[in-house]
């Protein structure tokens, strides 16, 4: 009787370790597409809330422009800073917004005196160096301070 035991003792064997092999390549495999799946929906929900911060971001840009438009004759400082007062607390990512009219050479002096009447003391168009000082910007067709 022993031996009709050992003689079917390989093969049982063999066979609970091809059914043991084939049930875990299986699950296996079934784990890893789960995950991957997990993964691409992670990224999927990452990818369109970024998509929507950019959008928003991107709005109040884009109003900027339209404000600009519908203005009369130009903005102030003063009606600009009301405008992206709200923008400025309502996104952290906007670190600032920066009011800087194109200024013909011709009529740089009479602006700088604008400003400086407007009281921004000592005012004046100047370009910034590596190093952090500021300079009168040299001489130009346009510039935007």
């Amino acid at each position: 009787m022993a031996s009709k035991t050992t003689r079917w003792l390989p093969l049982t064997l063999m066979v609970g370790f091809g059914i043991t092999s084939a049930a875990t390549w299986l699950v296996a495999s079934r784990e890893v597409a789960n995950h991957r799946l997990q993964f691409q929906q992670r990224i999927d929900n990452l990818a369109t809330a970024l998509q929507r911060n950019l959008n928003r971001y991107t709005e109040v840009l884009l109003a900027m422009g339209d404000f600009y438009q519908v203005a009369e004759l130009r903005v102030s400082p003063e009606e600009f800073a009301r405008f992206v007062a709200r923008a400025l607390d309502t996104y952290p990512g906007i670190q600032a917004l920066e009011w800087a009219p194109f200024v013909p050479d011709a009529t740089r002096d009479l602006f700088e005196r604008e400003m400086q009447t407007l009281g921004i003391s000592g005012f004046r168009i100047t370009v910034a160096f590596f190093d952090g000082q500021l300079s009168r910007a040299a001489v130009a067709p346009t510039m935007c301070p």
